[in-house]
């Protein structure tokens, strides 16, 4: 795969035909969650392909997995209009490394990037009916869980980075404050403090999660391409270790 400076990428409007593919907002997103990295293709809402790389892997077989994608669809990179990236919270090595590629390709092409928040985004998309509140934590290790908490009635969102005894005593406050709040618990980080959570009566013995952990590859396409019309790309992804917040 060759890379050249984007001059002139397709537009939504333009509808330029490439063999027998009609482009429209056509763009490459990359995902990461704790155990895999998903590299896709998407034109506009319809997912054209996707690789899927164990996080251990993804190193050397990221780059590779992003040129043959667009090998296959007869793409060169600097044709798409954006590339999306998750640029966290997860393993510091697999963020560091889908952030790096991204903005290394991003450099050589000229591509703008949008950079999407794993957690709040999750915490945004999961709404679960008969709940007012989902809560998402992620596994930060060392004692310490990435927190999100979103309040269906305000719309408001809360993002921290906390040991386990903080995100306890900050469920329990959101509880007291708020009577009646029913909590959709999402998140690898829901196992770590299960037990605590059922023995101060905050969560069922027998609850059950009703979304995935994280979001899909196709929410993330769906928030990036959002996030690129309304002209919120950059030049260069920052990657989320919870020091600082990234919106969504």
């Amino acid at each position: 795969m060759r890379f050249a400076r984007c001059t002139n990428s397709i537009s939504a409007k333009s509808n330029h035909k490439l063999g027998q593919t009609i482009l429209t907002d056509t763009f490459l997103v990359i995902h990461h969650t704790y155990d895999t990295v998903y590299v896709g293709l998407f034109s506009e809402t319809n997912q054209l392909d996707t690789i899927a790389i164990p996080h251990k892997a993804s190193t050397a077989r990221l780059i590779p997995s992003v040129a043959a994608l667009l090998d296959g669809h007869t793409l060169k990179l600097e044709q798409l209009n954006f590339i999306g990236c998750t640029v966290g919270p997860s393993l510091f090595t697999t963020v560091r490394t889908v952030v790096v590629a991204a903005n290394g390709l991003a450099f050589a092409t000229g591509l703008p990037l949008v950079a999407i928040n794993s957690l709040t985004l999750r915490a945004l998309t999961a709404f679960r009916e008969g709940h007012t509140h989902t809560v998402v934590l992620y596994n930060a290790f060392c004692g310490n869980l990435h927190y999100a908490v979103y309040d269906y009635v305000t719309e408001q969102l809360l993002v921290e980075l906390l040991t386990y005894d903080e995100v306890l005593q900050r469920i329990k406050r959101l509880v007291r404050e708020h009577h009646g709040a029913r909590i959709n618990y999402l998140g690898n980080g829901v196992a770590l403090l299960h037990t605590a959570l059922e023995a101060a009566g905050l969560m069922a013995p027998d609850y059950t999660t009703h979304h995935p952990d994280f979001p899909t590859l196709a929410e993330v396409a769906a928030a990036a391409l959002r996030d690129w019309r309304a002209e919120k790309s950059v030049k260069e992804l920052v990657p989320y270790y919870g020091k600082a917040y990234l919106p969504s």
